[in-house]
């Protein structure tokens, strides 16, 4: 199971202003390497690298990953699904959350309050497989009783893109 932070109260120890420095230079570049990283927060280098140790360690930094386009895989529908659960019984979450973590169209999801239970961000090769995927996968849950989609016209900001002046 991922290992996720959901209190800020879980962080053993406050985040110092070169934690921070580590952090924001690391955001949009996590493959920085340790030389330069630690020239920019001016720490030597052993101490820039414990410094990153406890990080990960203490789950600040959650690991690595690369970003890739979508589209570069083929998919070239992406979409938000709201998703409303049948009941918000232990089951029905359970089977949902399982099932959710095994579909490969799904890029992220997210347990919200609100009319839905659920965000997930999606991606298909065309419409017609993103129909495939909720009719024949999503909706045959049992514990979803509905799904809600929205199409993603234009992305003007992601996670973890650089704003123009780190670009």
């Amino acid at each position: 199971m991922r290992k996720t932070r959901s209190d800020p109260g879980d962080i053993p120890h406050r985040l110092d202003d070169v934690d921070h420095k580590i952090i924001s230079a690391m955001l949009y570049n996590a493959r920085i390497s340790n030389a330069a990283l630690a020239k920019l927060v001016g720490l030597s280098e052993s101490a820039t690298l414990e410094r990153v140790r406890r990080l990960e360690k203490n789950h600040v930094i959650l690991g690595y990953s690369t970003r890739i386009d979508a589209t570069a895989l083929d998919r070239n529908v992406t979409a938000l699904v709201t998703i409303r659960l049948v009941r918000q019984s232990h089951d029905h979450k359970d089977e949902f959350v399982e099932a959710i973590n095994r579909f490969d169209e799904v890029l992220s999801c997210f347990q919200v309050m609100g009319s839905c239970d659920y965000v997930a961000h999606v991606a298909a090769r065309d419409v017609a497989s993103l129909e495939k995927f909720l009719s024949e996968k999503l909706l045959r849950l049992h514990a979803v009783e509905r799904t809600e989609s929205m199409f993603v016209l234009k992305v003007v900001k992601r996670l973890f893109d650089p704003p123009e002046e780190h670009a």
